[in-house]
């Protein structure tokens, strides 16, 4: 049987699926899929071809940059492809080390205990060859950040790091306020924006980082396609070598009909971002407010913070396995997740972040996250709630 018609027949199955981790990944929009299928199969010559074919290629190419820096308030030589949001906040991270490691014997960077693994494994691997000296930076217990100039006295850091929404929680950090203070001291700002897309308002002049991290795959673009945002003047070394594409900062052959699909998504989720926020909420208020009122043991983590994305919903039941919640809530036909699906196993692993927040074992175990996007509905969330009342109740 082919690939594409065993691809048929899991979709016969799971055609009742209710899908609540969009944070984990969105379902693609239609309109960037036909765009995508356009540009592979009618401008399919490598833009780095000087015939008319890839002229053509280069055009798409371009014209999708052009797009995305426009959409997202950068200039156009500030819009970097990758394979990802990991490859690119790799990029910005070691590669700006890379760089200061030029002008300085000594590097400290600044990072929050609850970041996203593709920024935590990065730094942590550059500490452990002896390139910086890492910070750790904790949250209060809302999952919030706060850096004010003691701080800054205290550790003197060449590089913060700051992602702009939590994956799990939905927090979202006071990027500009952060950017600024980093700024005035010329210390250098990153940010893993990969949760912004689609969620909230994203203008990468405005909030003042000198990088930024996002991926396609999280507002209903492909997966494997990347955007680096850098100031322009910020130096960065190339952690690949080969080609000069990118400005000589990622060789490789570009992906145009990755490009063309992610600017596509991005003009469709920034177009209805306002709209959408607000149906989202709701659906969201309307789950936890049947969650909360049938299970009082139920403790939601981070919704006490001043900010959070409105379609992320984290909760704990202490004394119950996430891990086990989602595989039952599985079999009843509900996606959700016990965390990030970057580190999902089936090995029972309290939550980084949570614990970061101060939870115990017992509720960062007990967690479980659902996460609404641009495919749910009314209907599907009250299909939801006694299924997921059902499990829970369960649990313990």
């Amino acid at each position: 049987m082919s690939v594409l018609a065993r691809s048929a027949r899991k979709r016969e199955v799971s055609h009742s699926m209710i899908y609540l981790d969009h944070n984990a990944t969105t379902p693609c929009y239609p309109q960037a899929f036909d765009a995508m299928r356009d540009a592979a199969l009618t401008h399919f010559a490598n833009p780095a071809s000087v015939h008319d074919a890839g002229t053509q290629a280069a055009y798409l190419l371009e014209s999708a940059r052009a797009t995305i820096a426009s959409l997202l308030n950068a200039q156009h030589d500030e819009v970097i492809f990758t394979s990802g949001g990991t490859e690119s906040n790799a990029l910005a991270l070691a590669g700006r080390i890379e760089h200061l490691q030029t002008q300085h014997k000594s590097l400290r960077v600044l990072c929050p205990i609850s970041e996203h693994h593709a920024v935590l494994h990065t730094l942590e691997a550059l500490a452990r060859k002896g390139a910086i000296t890492l910070i750790p930076w904790v949250p209060d217990s809302d999952g919030l950040l706060h850096l004010d100039e003691a701080l800054l006295d205290q550790h003197a850091p060449h590089l913060v790091t700051c992602m702009l929404a939590n994956n799990e929680t939905g927090t979202v950090q006071r990027i500009a306020d952060l950017a600024q203070l980093c700024n005035a001291r010329k210390i250098d700002f990153h940010c893993d924006g990969v949760q912004g897309p689609g969620k909230l308002p994203v203008d990468f002049k405005a909030l003042g980082a000198d990088s930024m991290a996002l991926a396609a795959h999280k507002f209903g673009g492909p997966k494997g396609v990347g955007i680096l945002l850098k100031k322009q003047g910020y130096a960065l070394t190339p952690q690949l070598h080969g080609g000069a594409q990118e400005s000589g900062l990622r060789p490789g052959t570009h992906n145009v009909p990755g490009a063309v699909g992610a600017a596509t998504a991005l003009e469709i989720s920034i177009g209805k971002l306002n709209e959408e926020a607000q149906r989202i909420v709701q659906l969201r208020d309307t789950l936890w407010n049947a969650l909360e009122h049938a299970l009082p043991n139920l403790k939601v983590n981070g919704l006490g913070a001043a900010g959070i994305v409105g379609n992320t919903l984290n909760v704990s039941l202490p004394g119950a396995s996430g891990a086990d919640m989602v595989r039952a809530l599985s079999d009843r036909g509900v996606c959700a997740s016990a965390g990030s699906a970057c580190t999902a196993t089936n090995e029972l692993r309290a939550s980084h972040v949570l614990k970061a927040m101060g939870l115990d074992d017992t509720h960062a175990a007990g967690a479980l996250r659902f996460s609404l996007g641009w495919t749910t509905t009314q209907a599907e969330i009250e299909h939801a709630i006694p299924l997921i009342v059902e499990v829970l109740k369960h649990a313990t």
